[in-house]
């Protein structure tokens, strides 16, 4: 299962966005800052970001 990272809490609009784009097949991953996003996604541990 595809796992994607974004910036927020569950049930943010970027969270909203990720199951709008890409089903409601996919895990979120929580993340306090932009930064951690994209060390999510370099380190393997998310598949994909969504950034704003």
């Amino acid at each position: 299962m595809t796992l994607i990272a974004f910036q927020g809490e569950d049930g943010a609009y970027s969270q909203e966005a990720i199951f709008e784009t890409f089903g409601a097949e996919v895990q979120t991953l929580t993340c306090h800052t932009f930064a951690e996003i994209f060390r999510a996604v370099e380190s393997g541990r998310a598949d994909l970001g969504m950034v704003p």
